[in-house]
């Protein structure tokens, strides 16, 4: 599956970033650096955003090991 903003190839934390953030029902996503450039947001920031979710158990996210 690809970014529907820039074509690059996407993952499961990118796809749950975006349901996390934008909509939760998406059947098209966009990739973390497109989802940061959207709202706002530095790669950094929104790279935090994500691992504070996955801390915390989220279930759009793959657990940290």
């Amino acid at each position: 599956m690809n970014c529907y903003l820039c074509e690059k190839e996407i993952d499961t934390i990118d796809i749950g970033a975006h349901r996390k953030l934008i909509d939760k029902c998406a059947s098209r996503y966009m990739c973390r650096d497109c989802l940061s450039r959207e709202l706002g947001w530095s790669r950094e920031y929104l790279d935090g955003v994500i691992k504070m979710y996955r801390e915390r158990g989220c279930m759009l996210f793959p657990p940290i090991k």
